[in-house]
Order: structure tokens, then sequence, then C-alpha cells
């Protein structure tokens, strides 16, 4: 054998060996790091991580750069076919893959979008039967060419979530595009009836958990900072109502503060508040009540417009200051839901073409 040749091969089996001994050390350096808990929960959460933010930086150049949305349409159903490859249902990588779909969704602009990631919603849908967000985007795709698709996909979505109002918004908007009046009566009927219901979505952050849509909770501060919190499932709408909270123990009032699980659209009007100790009525306070809200937008009349979807909070102050020992609130409060239409056509029953 020539000799710059068995210098080659020499070479070639010192690098190789070189090589199967860093693999050796990465591969006991990696088993080593899996057997830390400290260290394989992040790591593990970290790989996770790695398709959304790959699948995020395609999406949104195909967006940015030229609105390729069938571009989109490819890199979504890559990040689905990795999702259901992991695992079926709901898994890890799901939400990652919601927040990319509706980035992807918010961008949309015009039907020729819509139609070009038609394909991975509908197999989003396939995969994930009970996820409401895929149900409302396809019966939107569905809207302006399959009408019957549409409410049928709008059906479902109101069962998974009969609280949200952009199930509402999109049955309208498509019973007003197809001249479908009986269908308008149908889903005004609902809206006008229907209580807050159905899944909380993966972001909410309210002190909330479980299914539901209907809860408060009062949370009482004393001077010294010190809080109870007191917690009403039985939130209704469109009647004023007395939501009655007894505390756990006599306070001395210095804040109170209204947490509601409510979406946004929802007008709150805080009409007055009953005080009692040991069942005698203390005072009621109604004029000298002061609010503030954590995202709501206040009206002449008092009452608080509830704008995200997240929940709202109230801070109830009384400008005289609460009197005396407390171990009971009442507060008398009226939920409304705003209207979606101009006119307010479920308000004035108008379902006929005019």
């Amino acid at each position: 054998m020539p000799e710059n040749l068995l210098k080659a091969k020499n070479k070639i089996l010192s690098y190789g060996r070189r090589f199967i001994i860093f693999l050796i050390i990465l591969a006991t350096l990696l088993i080593f790091l899996l057997e830390l808990p400290e260290v394989r929960r992040p790591l593990i959460n970290s790989a996770i991580k790695v398709p959304e933010y790959f699948t995020f930086t395609m999406v949104r150049r195909a967006i940015k750069a030229t609105r390729d949305f069938e571009t989109v349409n490819f890199w979504l159903n890559l990040e689905l076919d990795l999702a259901d490859m992991y695992s079926s249902g709901h898994n890890k990588l799901i939400p990652g893959l919601i927040d990319n779909s509706r980035y992807a969704i918010d961008s949309i602009r015009f039907h020729e979008e819509n139609e070009a990631i038609r394909p991975f919603i509908e197999k989003l849908v396939q995969s994930q039967p009970d996820l409401f967000l895929a149900r409302l985007w396809l019966a939107r795709i569905f809207s302006t060419s399959n009408p019957e698709k549409a409410f049928e996909q709008l059906d479902r979505a109101f069962r998974l979530s009969s609280a949200n109002s952009e199930t509402y918004r999109t049955a309208f908007d498509t019973a007003l595009k197809w001249k479908d009046y009986k269908k308008l009566k149908k889903w005004c009927d609902r809206y006008l009836k229907s209580q807050f219901g159905g899944s909380l979505l993966p972001e909410h952050t309210t002190p909330f958990n479980g299914m539901g849509l209907r809860k408060l909770l009062l949370e009482v501060i004393d001077e010294k900072g010190n809080r109870q919190m007191i917690p009403n499932a039985g939130l209704q709408l469109g009647i004023n109502r007395e939501y009655d909270f007894a505390l756990p123990r006599k306070i001395n009032i210095n804040t109170l503060r209204l947490h509601l699980s409510v979406l946004a659209g929802i007008e709150i009007k805080i009409e007055k508040i009953k005080l009692f100790n040991e069942g005698l009525l203390n005072s009621i306070l109604q004029d000298q009540l002061r609010l503030t809200s954590s995202k709501g937008f206040h009206m002449e009349d008092g009452s608080v417009l509830a704008t995200n979807g997240d929940g709202e909070i109230i801070n109830i102050y009384s400008s005289p200051g609460f009197q005396g020992q407390v171990d009971r609130v009442v507060i008398s409060i009226r939920f409304d839901r705003l209207k979606l239409t101009s006119p307010a056509l479920c308000k004035k029953r108008q379902f006929s073409e005019p």
C-alpha cells in the first residue's frame, strides 16, 4: 500500500476513534444530567418548546415577507404532525401550536388567505375535536362558501363554550351574509338566554379553576392588609340580583375587591352594598360607592364594561369609609351582555328582511 494512502487511512482511523470517544463522553454526560431531576425537567421542557419557536419564526417570515399563507399552512401542518406523533389528545405540544395558529389566523385579512390555511384547520379539527378555537376557525372559513357546514361547526363550538362571544359574532355575520333569518333568530335566542359556561382557555389567569365562567370572588381587606376570600358561583345575566358573601370571621373593612370570571363584552352595574353584623343591617352604601377596575371602562351611569377575556377585578371604596365590624356583605349587581350588531337585532327581534 502506498505510504500516502496508509497515512490517510491511519488519519481517518484516528479521527474516527476520537469521534467515537467524544460520542461516548457526550452520551455519558447526557445520561448523568438526565438522572438529575433539577436538570432533566428544564431540559425536556426546553426541547418541547423548540418546534413552537421554530414554527413561529417560519410562519412570521412567510406572513411578513409575502403574506404566503400556503407556506404558513405547510409549517403549521408540520407542527401538528409532530404533536400527533408525540402523543394523541391534548399533549404538551398543543398549547404552542394553538399560539402559532392564533398568530397566523389573526393575520388573515382576505378570503383567499382563509382558503390557503383551510387544510390545516380541517386537520386540526380532526386531531383535536374538542378544541373550541379549531371549531370556530373552521366555521369562519366555511361562512363565505358553505353556510350549512359553518353552522354545524358553530353548533359544536357553542357546546364547547357557550359563553364566548366570538361564536355569536360569527353566527350573526354568517346568517346576515346568507340572509338566513331563521338562523339569526335561533342564535339571537341563544345569545339572550345563554348564561356563562364552557371551558376556560389555556391562558385564562383568574383565580377560578375548572369548568365554567359563572363565578365571583369577594376579597375583603382590613386596615392592616389582612384579607378574606369568599366565593359565589351563582352569576346570572339580565337580572338585578343580590350576591351574598358570608365572611369566615368579623372584619373592619378597608377595601373590597370583586373578582369576576367574565368574558369581554359584559356590562357590570353595582347598584348597592349592604353590610351586616350578627344578622343586623349595619349600613347600606349606594351613592357613596367609588369604583375602579383592572381593565374595564367606566360609563356615566356607574356601570363597568369588561373588555378583556381574562376576567375583571373591580375595586370598591366608600367615600365615608366602611363603618364598624362586618361579618356579611350583600352586593346588588346586574350583569348584561352588550349587543353584537347594529342595530341591536336580537333586542329588536328584527328577524325578517326589511
